[in-house]
């Protein structure tokens, strides 16, 4: 099921949606958040404030550039 539907299902806030989308991280992703958040404690990298901007990031770092969402 898409995330962005299951947030709309349960109705979940825009501040909540950050941490529980990271609840399902597994694997490479995972470990890259981990990693980011370490970066953020010792001031190397900013901290995401939203859903929208963890996506953003996601894609960069995930998905292959020619990928077209259909």
């Amino acid at each position: 099921m898409n995330v962005k539907k299951i947030f709309e299902f349960y109705q979940v806030n825009e501040i909540r949606r950050l941490s529980m989308a990271t609840l399902s991280f597994q694997k490479y992703v995972m470990s890259w958040w981990k990693q980011r958040q370490y970066d953020v404690s010792i001031g190397r990298k900013f901290k995401l404030l939203n859903w929208k901007e963890l996506k953003a990031r996601i894609r960069r770092n995930f998905v292959l550039p020619f990928y077209e969402k259909k």
